[in-house]
């Protein structure tokens, strides 16, 4: 015999309604962070550039999106020309969805002819062409043009390439130490590795030589007048319980033209350490702090062996 359910009381409904969640407060409850977003950010994808003259640079840019929903409308990008003396910037084949409008003498316009949607990108390419014979450093500068659309980190509107930018290289060279007590001269170089003449002193600061302690001193000859001559001091670089012989040596302002050299001496007086130092190689290293954009600082170090331990 089977019993049939109990029929259903007011005081069981009113029970059961204080214990259901309705539908529609679970979707008001939604966190914040599940509301739409967008971001479009433009970047460059080119390194900085050292120029030839009168021969195709290529420049690129590089516009993303990225967002919960596609952009409200198309995307506009600003990129500026150079100066009559600067070169000339050629507008390459544009990307399928993007369209040059309303270029100017100073810019180049370019749009998206539709929304971009979520995580697309779109490279834009230019080619520059250097015209006068020495190629001063220039930026190609480009930009996000405001229109509109949802964008929650505005400070990736803008992009920039380095062309031509100011090169220095550091060297040195001399005798290598293995037993006396004179002194010795070694010779720093510095060369400008740009395609324009520039005062160095603009765009190095110094230079620093440091050696490990050893019972001598270390003297930079940057000229002729006493005040020219800039002695060592003991300095303990962070992190090290070992102090080293320092050099701080600015430079004079020189005017060097491309490939041009400026030379200065370091001297190096032993005192009573010959023979002295245990260590089995002992090296001078120098370092150009430069103060400007450089094409690269991989050639701003540089090592020479003082000491080799003969015994």
């Amino acid at each position: 015999m089977t019993n049939a359910p109990a029929p259903l009381t007011r005081r069981a409904v009113v029970r059961t309604a204080a214990w259901t969640v309705p539908a529609v407060a679970v979707a008001t409850a939604a966190p914040a962070f599940a509301a739409s977003s967008g971001d479009v950010s433009i970047s460059a994808v080119t390194s900085p550039v050292r120029v030839v003259p009168n021969q195709d640079t290529s420049v690129q840019f590089r516009v993303s999106y990225y967002g919960t929903s596609p952009t409200a409308g198309p995307v506009l990008v600003r990129i500026a020309k150079p100066g009559t003396n600067e070169g000339t910037l050629t507008l390459g084949t544009l990307p399928t969805g993007w369209t040059e409008q309303g270029s100017t003498a100073e810019a180049f316009l370019v749009t998206s002819t539709l929304p971009m949607g979520q995580a697309r990108h779109a490279v834009l390419s230019l080619v520059y062409r250097a015209t006068q014979p020495n190629v001063p450093p220039l930026q190609v500068n480009a930009s996000i043009v405001p229109s509109g659309n949802r964008d929650d980190s505005p400070g990736n509107n803008s992009a920039h390439v380095s062309l031509a930018p100011k090169d220095l290289a550091i060297t040195i060279s001399g005798p290598t130490i293995t037993t006396g007590t004179a002194p010795v001269s070694t010779t720093v170089t510095i060369t400008n590795m740009g395609q324009m003449e520039h005062d160095i002193s603009d765009n190095t600061g110094m230079v620093q030589v440091d050696m490990p302690y050893l019972s001598g001193t270390l003297t930079a000859v940057l000229g002729t007048s006493p005040g020219d001559r800039k002695e060592s001091f003991l300095f303990m670089p962070p992190g090290s319980s070992i102090p080293v012989m320092r050099v701080n040596a600015p430079l004079p302002p020189v005017v060097l033209a491309p490939s041009r050299s400026h030379t200065f001496t370091v001297l190096l007086t032993p005192s009573a350490w010959a023979n002295k130092p245990t260590a089995r190689y002992i090296d001078m290293k120098l370092l150009l702090n430069p103060t400007a954009t450089e094409f690269t600082t991989s050639n701003n170090t540089a090592s020479h062996l003082v000491w080799q331990n003969s015994t």
